[in-house]
C-alpha cells in the first residue's frame, strides 16, 4: 500500500513499485519467502481457496500487483481465505443444506430447490422474485412447510388448487398425513395428483408457522371440491398464525367458487379474533367476489374485524391500521357496497385505506365508500386510485370525510390517483405483476403532478 501511494505521488513508477515488491512478469517472487518457489506458492494459495483471486492477480499490471502483494501475505488475509473456504463448504454442505435465513428464488426450479435444500429451522424470510406457477413447487411446499417453524415472511405465493401436480413417489417426501387420499394410478415413479389433495398438508404446515408475521398469498380456484376444501381447511389454518401482522390475500376464482372462498376468509379472521392475542394490523383483499357472498358471511367478517380491536371490556386494544380493497371482480354488481358493509368492523381503528378500481363505470359503490370512510374516526389517509367517472364530484366525496375524521386539520385526507397513492397500492399488491403495474402508474402520476406544478408556476 505504501509503494502504491509512493507511485501515485510520482516518487517511483508503477513498474518500479512492482519491482521493489519482488514482482516480475506477473509472478509472485521472493517477497513471499526466500526458499519458496512460485510453484509452491501457487499450490498453497490454491489450497487456501483463493484460486480466483490468485488468477486475477497473476494477470494484473505489475505495479498493481506490487501494491497488493504485501497485504495478501498478511496473517489476517490468510485466515480470511481459509475462513471463506470453510464457510463455503459449510453453506453448501449436501448433508446439511445451505444455511441462509433469507431466500429470494428467481426461477421456478430455484424455488423448489430452495424449499428442499434449506435448513428449515434457520429460514426467516422466503420472498420469490416472480409469480411462479405452483406446479413447480407445491409438492415441496406441502412437504416442508410444517418444518419452517421460524419463518417470518412468506410470499408472494401463488397456489392453483384446481390444477394437477406431479410428485416423486420414490423420494419419500410426501407420505402419510402429508399426502391424504389415493394418488392417480400408474407405474411411473412420477405420478400426478390433484393439487387439492395437498391442501391438508399445507394447512398443517401453516398451523406450525407460529412466528409467521407477513404473508402474501394468491389462491386460484375454478371447481367446487377444491373451493370447499380451501374454505374448510386451508384458509382457516392460516388463522392459526397468531403472529401474523400483515396479510395480503388474492382470491382469483370463478363466480360460483368466489363466495365459498370468502367464507373461508371469514373463518380465517374469526380464528385470529378468537386467539385473544392477534397482532394483525395490515389487511389487503384482492379480486374477491363480494356481491354473491351471503349476509351471514358478511356479518361474520364484520364481527371478526370488530373482535380484533376489542379488548373484551369495550375498549380498543389493537385492530387493523391499514386496509386495502383491490380489484373486486363484481364492480358492476355492487361489489364495493358489499365490501364496505363487511369491513365496517374495522372502522374504529383504521388509519390508512387504499381502494383500487373497486367501483362501477357509473361510480356505483363510491357513495358507500364515502360513508365507510366517514365512519373511521382515526382515519389519516385514504387513497382512491383507478379510473373515476367523468362527472365525479371530488369535493362532495372528500368534504364529508375530512369533516368526520381525526385528520381534518391536516388538510387533504383523501387523495385521488396520486403518485403516492399508486405506490401504496403497489406495496399492498400480492402479485409481482400487479406491483409493477402500480409502480408504473405511480411514475406516470408523478410526471403528471410535476407537469401540473410547472404550469401553475
Amino acid at each position: 500500500v505504501d509503494l502504491a501511494h509512493a507511485a501515485r505521488l510520482g516518487r517511483c513508477s508503477a513498474r518500479q513499485a512492482g519491482a521493489h515488491a519482488g514482482v516480475e512478469g506477473g509472478k509472485l517472487a521472493p517477497l513471499l519467502g526466500p526458499r519458496r518457489t512460485a510453484m509452491e506458492v501457487d499450490e498453497e494459495v490454491r489450497s487456501d481457496g483463493a484460486a480466483l483471486v490468485y488468477a486475477v492477480l497473476c494477470s494484473s499490471d505489475p505495479g498493481l500487483l506490487g501494491a497488493l502483494v504485501g497485504a495478501l501475505v498478511a496473517p489476517e488475509i490468510h485466515r480470511l481465505a481459509c475462513g471463506c473456504r470453510d464457510l463455503r463448504s459449510l453453506l453448501a454442505a449436501p448433508g446439511v443444506g445451505f444455511l441462509c435465513p433469507r431466500l429470494r428464488p428467481r426461477t421456478p426450479f430455484a424455488f423448489g430447490a430452495a424449499l428442499t435444500g434449506c435448513v428449515a429451522t434457520q429460514l426467516r424470510s422466503f420472498r420469490p422474485a416472480e409469480d411462479f406457477d405452483s406446479l413447480a413447487f407445491l409438492p415441496e411446499l406441502a412437504a416442508r412447510l410444517r418444518n419452517l417453524t421460524r419463518l417470518e415472511e412468506f410470499g408472494p405465493i401463488l397456489i392453483d388448487i384446481s390444477s394437477d401436480v406431479v410428485i416423486d413417489t420414490g423420494a419419500g417426501a410426501l407420505s402419510g398425513s402429508a399426502l391424504p387420499g389415493p394418488i392417480t394410478q400408474g407405474t411411473s415413479r412420477f405420478q400426478g395428483v390433484p393439487a387439492r389433495t395437498l391442501l391438508p398438508a399445507l394447512a398443517e404446515g401453516f398451523a406450525h408457522c407460529r412466528l409467521l408475521a407477513e404473508l402474501d398469498l394468491t389462491v386460484h380456484c375454478s371447481d367446487a371440491p377444491s373451493a370447499q376444501l380451501a374454505a374448510e381447511v386451508l384458509l382457516p389454518a392460516i388463522g392459526s398464525c397468531r403472529s401474523l401482522r400483515s396479510l395480503s390475500l388474492d382470491l382469483d376464482a370463478t363466480l360460483p367458487m368466489g363466495p365459498l372462498l370468502v367464507t373461508g376468509v371469514a373463518r380465517l379472521l374469526g380464528r385470529l379474533a378468537t386467539s385473544g392475542d392477534s397482532r394483525l394490523r395490515r389487511l389487503s383483499l384482492g379480486y374477491f367476489w363480494w356481491s354473491e357472498v351471503s349476509e351471514e358471511t358478511l356479518s361474520s367478517i364484520r364481527d371478526a374485524l370488530a373482535a380484533l380491536a376489542n379488548d373484551g371490556t369495550g375498549g380498543l386494544r389493537g385492530g387493523l391500521r391499514e386496509l386495502a380493497v383491490m380489484y373486486p371482480q363484481d364492480q358492476e354488481l355492487g361489489g364495493l357496497d358489499a365490501a364496505c358493509a363487511a369491513l365496517q368492523g374495522a372502522c374504529p381503528t383504521l388509519e390508512e385505506v387504499v381502494v383500487v378500481d373497486a367501483w362501477g363505470e357509473d361510480g356505483s359503490g363510491l357513495s358507500a365508500l364515502r360513508d365507510f370512510l366517514c365512519g373511521c374516526p382515526r382515519l389519516r389517509q385514504a387513497d382512491i386510485v383507478g379510473e373515476l367517472p367523468a362527472d365525479f364530484d371530488f369535493g362532495a366525496f372528500s368534504g364529508p370525510v375530512r369533516a368526520a375524521t381525526a385528520a381534518a386539520e391536516d388538510g387533504n385526507v383523501v387523495r385521488f390517483n396520486s403518485a403516492e397513492g399508486w405506490r401504496r397500492a403497489a406495496a399492498h399488491a400480492v402479485s409481482v405483476r400487479d406491483r409493477r403495474r402500480h409502480e408504473k402508474r405511480a411514475v406516470e402520476a408523478e410526471a403528471e403532478e410535476a407537469r401540473g406544478s410547472w404550469i401553475a408556476d
